[in-house]
């Protein structure tokens, strides 16, 4: 995989409203997956572009996660 893969699945999972500690679970997984693929793949930089904060937990988490799903389904309905 490249690049643009990691950062459009990156740019998805961002887009995704869930729990925080489901997205770091489901990136922890993806990046040990990605790592073993990729030897240059940076773990850091994909957590981020996911939505995971690599200083810890957001306590605005659920706000945050009920705005990205509204912007998500706001631009579905923009396309359609």
């Amino acid at each position: 995989m490249s690049r643009k893969h990691y950062r459009a699945i990156a740019e998805a999972l961002a887009a995704v409203a869930m729990p925080d500690a489901s997205r770091a679970e489901l990136v922890r997984v993806l990046s040990d997956l990605f790592k073993s693929d990729n030897p240059n793949f940076n773990r850091q930089i994909f957590a981020t572009a996911c939505g995971i904060d690599p200083r810890g937990p957001d306590p605005d988490a659920e706000r945050k996660a009920a705005q990205r799903a509204r912007r998500a389904t706001a631009s579905s309905l923009q396309v359609a």
